[in-house]
């Protein structure tokens, strides 16, 4: 260190040696004072491994803030020196010197890709897969929490459950943890989706099974199960299957009381810190409060439990079934079946209601009372109608 401050010197800049070498502390107590006027230190550590750990650990000491790193071409300042180096060298060094900042910090030219990307994907293609009964207006994006909610028997499970059956026809690896209904029902509700129509002969049915080997994942149990699995589990099924879209159906029939608020707010950081990091789109179906009757359409602010809910999630869908409509005589055709509302899209800030239309056969929501339902291909990845 004193033969470093030398060379420093020798080349007209004042300079200190930090005793007792790169990894001791002992000797900011001493000086503290001494270095409070400076708003710039410059510190020049050796290149190796241990003297970039011992600069980074004295910087975060005496502030990022106000420390430069110094970089040299070899692996101190005397050898520099032994190696031909100059005054001009050494005065270019401490201009070019870098500051240390934390890694939550950076520029924005260094999101220039992803920005670029926002504007005009690399692939061509708007990123996040798009179900058709909501035209486009909305995707299952990357790294996105979707909270799905409405009225209980207003078809939350079925339209979730339309929507993997279109995201696995279109290529997409899903999982889902349906806790109210058993797996069994679940799937044969998703078999007569994929087929349109409410009967799917034996050998047809074996055939589709088969076929979702490496394309869909379930979860074996339904009832009340603990945060703790159902976070363990999804962080297995991307990591090990490579899934890309989760659905968890419901919040209520997580470990998770009600009126704890706190413990709602945890669970919601969990998932939507599991999406960022993975980039798994999660579909979170979450009840409403009870209110005075069916008829009455809910919105963001009443789903049940901690506000945090909605204010976390990335989207929010609400789902509502015109059940006047089933009980009228007349039928009342030209009115719909049910409205999607889609009460957040973070990222668009897109809010609009969509009309549907339900085939009860194949348990599709269509857009319009005559379309007929969508039947899906197992030697393709898309469908037709």
């Amino acid at each position: 260190g004193e033969i470093d401050a030398m060379t420093w010197h020798q080349w007209g800049f004042p300079a200190l040696s930090v005793p007792n070498g790169c990894t001791s502390q002992t000797w900011v107590d001493d000086e503290w004072e001494n270095l409070a006027p400076y708003d710039t230190i410059y510190l020049c550590y050796d290149s190796d491994k241990e003297g970039q750990a011992g600069a980074a650990a004295i910087a975060k000491r005496l502030g990022l803030h106000r420390c430069a790193m110094v970089s040299l071409p070899r692996k101190d300042a005397n050898e520099c020196l032994q190696w031909g180096s100059t005054t001009e060298d050494a005065q270019q060094w401490l201009a070019d010197a870098k500051y240390l900042s934390p890694p939550e910090i950076c520029e924005p030219a260094f999101f220039a890709a992803k920005v670029e990307d926002y504007f005009r994907p690399a692939s061509g293609q708007v990123v996040g897969f798009a179900p058709s009964v909501l035209q486009g207006k909305y995707r299952l994006r990357p790294g996105e929490v979707t909270l799905l909610s409405g009225i209980s028997s207003h078809g939350k499970s079925t339209l979730w459950s339309q929507m993997l059956v279109e995201a696995i026809a279109d290529g997409l690896k899903c999982f889902f943890a349906s806790l109210e209904v058993p797996p069994a029902t679940s799937l044969g509700i998703m078999a007569r989706q994929f087929h349109g129509t409410d009967d799917v002969p034996p050998d047809k049915l074996q055939h589709w099974l088969q076929w979702l080997a490496g394309r869909l994942w379930l979860f074996s149990q339904f009832g009340s199960q603990s945060v703790a699995l159902m976070m363990e589990t999804c962080r297995y099924c991307r990591a090990r299957h490579g899934v890309e879209v989760i659905v968890i159906d419901s919040l209520m029939k997580l470990d998770i009381p009600g009126d704890d608020y706190n413990r709602q707010c945890e669970f919601l950081n969990m998932l939507t810190k599991f999406c960022m990091e993975t980039g798994c789109s999660v579909i979170l179906v979450a009840h409403p409060r009870k209110g005075k009757n069916e008829d009455a359409q809910v919105g963001k602010l009443d789903i049940k439990g901690s506000s945090d809910l909605f204010n976390q999630a990335d989207n929010v869908l609400i789902l509502w079934r015109n059940k006047a409509k089933e009980e009228a005589v007349d039928r009342q055709k030209d009115k719909p079946d049910a409205l999607l509302n889609v009460e957040k899209q973070r990222l668009t800030g897109i809010e609009f209601k969509q009309k549907l239309w339900f085939h009860a056969p194949s348990r599709q929501f269509r857009l319009t009372e005559q379309s007929s339902p969508h039947v899906y291909t197992t030697t393709e990845n898309d469908y037709c109608q």
